[in-house]
């Protein structure tokens, strides 16, 4: 799962677009800007007409105004894990003492929003936490090609970050570096660990993991690398120690939130969480 969001421009509210298609049915609720084909016709125009309304709406929004698809700001946060480290230092550095909105109103789904009225709130307390003194000292799973980080843990804990079909096999990282556990009966077990290897893909949806400093092997079904297709060449992975403090260590999340929460500051408009 992973997690977005957008604020609508306020073109249409104050009349600044051309007039949109089915105007009688365009509604602006809750910072979205939709047609509603519910409330006003009937159930054989639903079926008849939905398809055709929805093209025209769409193609409508793409031109009305200057924004793309009349969104002031469209903004990716993170993806599962990201959120759970997230939520977790706020946690740890007061929570709803000390952050009350951020620990209330971070997304947990795909749907809802943030009103207007709570954002200054919101912003203030992303810059106190961004601007909160705590170190970290991490271990890292690099791609030594690319440089991209695979994961990360705080050395005095661990993390399980990638999961193979019915749980058979569970990548982790923690201060010795990563390993795989496999499913034995009904426990696991550490098969591999590593600090520098290489990631070679046998056939589809089968990689060997070979370390580099002993020459041991596991076979898994899960890669690390590339993300979204097939590996067409051998990867090196290595692990290192790595000190880091909450500006950086959660840039990619705080940077777009303070972004949107700009963006809806200027259009008066709700972030919407997608």
């Amino acid at each position: 799962m992973s997690y977005s969001a957008y604020v609508m421009c306020s073109c249409y509210k104050n009349g600044k677009t051309i007039e949109p298609p089915h105007k009688e049915l365009v509604k602006f609720e809750d910072g979205d800007l939709f047609i509603d084909i519910y409330t006003n016709i009937s159930q054989k125009e639903r079926e008849e007409k939905y398809y055709k309304m929805e093209e025209d709406f769409d193609e409508w929004k793409n031109t009305a105004c200057e924004h793309e698809n009349m969104e002031l700001s469209n903004e990716y946060l993170t993806n599962t894990m990201g959120m759970i480290d997230f939520k977790s230092i706020i946690d740890e550095l007061g929570g709803e003492e000390i952050f009350p909105i951020l620990t209330k109103y971070l997304p947990s789904s795909n749907d809802g929003y943030l009103s207007v009225n709570l954002i200054p709130s919101f912003l203030q307390e992303l810059i106190r936490l961004e601007k909160t003194e705590y170190d970290f000292e991490e271990i890292l799973l690099i791609e030594k090609e690319t440089e991209e980080l695979k994961a990360s843990v705080n050395i005095e804990t661990y993390k399980h970050f990638a999961f193979s079909e019915y749980n058979k096999n569970i990548y982790g990282i923690d201060n010795k570096g990563f390993y795989i556990l496999e499913k034995k009966k009904d426990d696991y077990f550490v098969v591999f660990r590593s600090n520098n290897f290489v990631q070679k893909k046998i056939i589809d949806k089968e990689y060997e993991f070979t370390d580099l400093e002993n020459g041991y092997k596991y076979i898994s079904s899960i890669k690390l690398h590339p993300f979204d297709n097939e590996p067409l060449k051998d990867h090196f992975f290595t692990t290192k120690a790595h000190k880091s403090n909450i500006e950086n260590e959660f840039k990619y999340i705080i940077d777009p939130l303070k972004k949107l929460c700009k963006a809806a500051i200027e259009s008066d408009n709700p972030i919407c969480w997608s």
